[in-house]
């Protein structure tokens, strides 16, 4: 009974040393790659991209859970709340797929209905920012990382 009660002090006081030591870190939003809408439909648009995310641990880490916000153009078009639990390999990068459907309506209430089709055709761009974060657990540990990133979308479908 000592032994194993040695034995977990020990795991404990090397987690609380790696932990002031800096070895443990919390993993960082680098950027958001290949965003594009990868549909438009009737009253729906998709919109897709991979959230890229460092971990500098040298442990792997699970990803829990995603909350983020997504605007279009500064206007709140939806949500993306995932909990795709997956394995995050030690000191690298690693990417989350995001995906968002909202219907234009959203976009042409806003400036109205006019300022929106002068908007969609003069521009061919969309301003797309994601806000919220991502939570990780490292060594039983959960950390929320977060996101906040705005990026220009081309008008176009694949």
């Amino acid at each position: 009974m000592r032994f194993i009660l040695f034995l977990i002090l020990l795991l404990l006081g090397g987690l609380a040393f790696m932990w002031q030591t800096d070895m443990i870190g919390e993993p960082t939003f680098e950027t958001m790659e290949n965003l594009e809408i990868i549909s438009m439909r009737g009253n729906n648009v998709t919109l897709a991209g991979d959230a890229v995310f460092k971990n500098p641990n040298p442990v792997s880490c699970q990803l829990v859970s995603t909350d983020l916000t997504v605007y279009v153009n500064d206007v709140r078009v939806g949500k993306v709340n995932q909990t795709d639990e997956s394995v995050i390999e030690a000191g690298g990068e690693f990417k989350v797929p995001v995906e968002v459907r909202f219907s234009p309506q959203k976009l042409l209430g806003e400036q109205g209905f006019l300022g929106g089709l002068l908007s969609a055709f003069t521009e061919k761009t969309m301003d797309v920012r994601y806000t919220g974060h991502i939570t990780v657990e490292v060594l039983g540990i959960k950390m929320n990382v977060e996101v906040d990133d705005q990026e220009e979308v081309q008008i176009s479908t694949r």
